[in-house]
């Protein structure tokens, strides 16, 4: 019988990764693509939802209007991250001594992420932390994150061959996703603010707990 292991569901963008700024400008950059005026982080925390293609209907642009310059806006989007990242990736605050914790205490550590594959290998090797974790998982094109919700069957795939204990498990994100997910597949859902989306809007997922710091949640 496999042991049933403590899990830790880590997303990405927001969670782990302070790039919120790198993030509004890059949201801004697609933005222009419509010709739509610039937003404030504050505007895009209330406009941000998943799958992406909605929180720029939410921000005016029309669905039909966005999928004819998708490709373009895309490009303007990756290209502003891009350039917004070069000089180095940031960690929040306290990421490095909560999965040094986790890893201590004999945890399984995952990433769930709605970032682009291939860009989430890069920022975990040159944050240092792929190293914590036992398992990654992103998306594989810019159509799944524009227009898919996945998390939820891409982390059942993965926990069909997993055993893990509900009683210390949870995952962790700074959107409505995580609690989605976490509902769906048993799993304590925690709620972290200062990332994607506000925190009136979290509270409103209703997720087992809401912090404000990592640290919070030893």
């Amino acid at each position: 019988m496999r042991k049933a292991l403590p899990l830790a569901v880590f997303d990405w963008n927001g969670t782990l990764l302070d790039d919120v700024d790198a993030w509004v400008k890059s949201c801004n950059a697609a933005l222009s693509v419509f010709n739509q005026p610039p937003r404030s982080k504050e505007e895009w925390q209330e406009l941000y939802t998943c799958p992406i293609i909605h929180s720029y209907e939410k921000a005016g642009i029309p669905i039909d209007t966005y999928l004819e310059k998708m490709d373009l806006a895309n490009a303007a989007f990756f290209q502003a991250y891009q350039n917004e990242t070069a000089a180095g990736f940031k960690l929040r605050q306290g990421a490095l001594e909560l999965l040094t914790n986790l890893r201590d205490k004999g945890y399984h550590l995952t990433i769930l992420s709605n970032h682009r594959a291939d860009l989430l290998a890069v920022e975990l090797e040159k944050t240092g932390v792929r190293g914590f974790f036992d398992h990654v998982c992103g998306n594989l094109t810019d159509a799944d994150i524009t227009h898919k919700l996945t998390k939820t069957e891409r982390l059942q795939r993965y926990l069909a061959d997993l055993s893990f204990d509900e009683s210390c498990s949870f995952i962790i994100g700074d959107s409505h996703e995580e609690p989605f997910v976490g509902r769906a597949l048993n799993l304590p859902s925690i709620s972290i603010t200062g990332g994607y989306v506000s925190r009136t809007r979290l509270s409103h997922t209703t997720p087992d707990r809401i912090v404000d710091q990592l640290h919070e949640v030893l």
